[in-house]
């Protein structure tokens, strides 16, 4: 009794899938865990794979002793090796990320067996699910809608991945009050400045202006560099202007950042007369970077002199000024998928702005390609806050000792 063999599918189908596959397993720039680069291998394989089909109409020869047939065994026999080796490549390349940054923590690595568990889980589902829509493709089509009208009905609606923090007693935080937005701005940024006049006491400590995360964050580790450089004479005024996921806001008001910081800046310098005002400085992570760089903006047209300094820790790449003839530094970790994610990574590398510092954790770092690093870039950005201090978009105090240094840059970015 004879075995019966499936017939050969079109050669472009194998080969959209095995295309999907390499793109998929282009070297990330930050470790991912084998459940995500199954789900996005796999997601990348029907997408190329759906449309070839439509496309060549399942054109499938019948029999098996045809020359055609036999090129199209041929090609999936290829397809599914290039497949292979493309995702044993990639869980090698992700355990030497883990190694590196295992180095640098001074834990226990990876090791070489971690490469060929991250390819039994990741090329499995990709390759079934790619011979789902060659061979079976009604069958697929009607398990992928009940499988995402099940997920849209029972998975609750995404929350703030950056839930507020006021930090500690020493910074003056004006909280968004319930229900009450950027109407309210002008009014609640006066109201925290001369909560900060009728506060002080030394009339010379320096004011940073920490404009939050679209959620209201401002991050306990700047507040902490700024209290170590400093000490307790500085004061650290923050004024919310949302409450919703960065990316929500950066997507719905990108202005709203850069207007609270400025409403606060202005009322700030007219609050008390300028010949009181101490240095004010600008400090913004992420959203809050485009934010703190839109009041400098400002000052410098408005109120020249002001504005002492500014520190931005990894803005989106192309959402501050290119230059800045006021003090500014931008700090971006090496790493950091926030600081290297715009619409133009699509065809072109990123580019940092002028004044960027490259700090945290050395990661190797595949070379720049059209539309796969825009892709691949997009997908680090959902584990950027998973690794350690020095990683992804993760900062440390490092934010705040920078806020009052200026850079030489004929020494090799030295400090002074």
């Amino acid at each position: 009794m004879s075995i019966p063999r499936l017939p050969a599918p079109h050669p472009a189908l194998p080969v959209a899938g095995a295309a999907a596959i390499l793109i998929a397993s282009y070297p990330s720039t930050l470790p991912r865990s084998p459940v995500v680069a199954a789900v996005v291998t796999a997601v990348l394989c029907v997408v190329a794979t759906v449309p070839a089909a439509f496309a060549t109409r399942r054109r499938i020869r019948q029999d098996n002793d045809s020359s055609p047939d036999r090129t199209g065994r041929v090609v999936v026999a290829a397809a599914a090796a290039v497949s292979v080796v493309a995702v044993i490549g990639s869980g090698y390349w992700q355990a030497l990320l883990r190694d590196q940054l295992a180095a640098a923590a001074g834990t226990e690595p990876a090791g070489a067996l971690f490469a060929w568990q991250w390819a039994a889980v990741v090329a499995g589902p990709a390759l079934a699910l790619a011979a789902a829509v060659i061979w079976c493709p009604r069958v697929t089509a009607v398990a992928a809608a009940m499988v995402t009208a099940l997920a849209c009905g029972y998975l609750p609606a995404a929350g703030a991945a950056d839930t507020p923090d006021r930090t500690d007693d020493q910074v003056l935080y004006s909280a968004l009050p319930q229900g009450e937005y950027v109407s309210t701005i002008e009014r609640r940024a006066q109201t925290l400045a001369e909560r900060w006049r009728d506060a002080r006491t030394d009339r010379d400590a320096p004011i940073v202006i920490a404009v939050p995360t679209g959620s209201g964050w401002v991050d306990p580790d700047a507040v902490e560099g700024v209290r170590m450089r400093w000490g307790s004479r500085v004061t650290v005024l923050a004024l919310q202007y949302a409450d919703a996921p960065s990316w929500r806001v950066f997507a719905g008001d990108r202005d709203g950042a850069g207007r609270s910081a400025t409403a606060l800046l202005r009322a700030l310098i007219t609050t008390v007369p300028r010949d009181e005002l101490p240095p004010v400085y600008l400090y913004g992570q992420s959203l809050g970077a485009i934010g703190a760089d839109d009041a400098r903006e400002w000052a410098r047209t408005h109120a020249p002199g002001v504005v002492a300094g500014t520190v931005l820790a990894g803005p989106p790449d192309g959402s501050v000024a290119r230059r800045s003839d006021t003090p500014r530094t931008i700090i971006a970790n090496r790493s950091d998928p926030v600081a290297r994610w715009s619409p133009a990574l699509l065809w072109r590398p990123a580019a940092d702005a002028e004044g960027t510092i490259r700090t945290g954790v050395r990661l190797s770092r595949p070379p720049w390609l059209p539309v796969v690093s825009f892709l691949q870039t997009t997908v680090d950005l959902a584990g950027s806050l998973d690794g350690p201090k020095g990683t992804g978009h993760r900062y440390g105090t490092e934010q705040g000792l920078w806020i009052g240094r200026t850079v030489d840059r004929t020494n090799d970015n030295s400090v002074r």
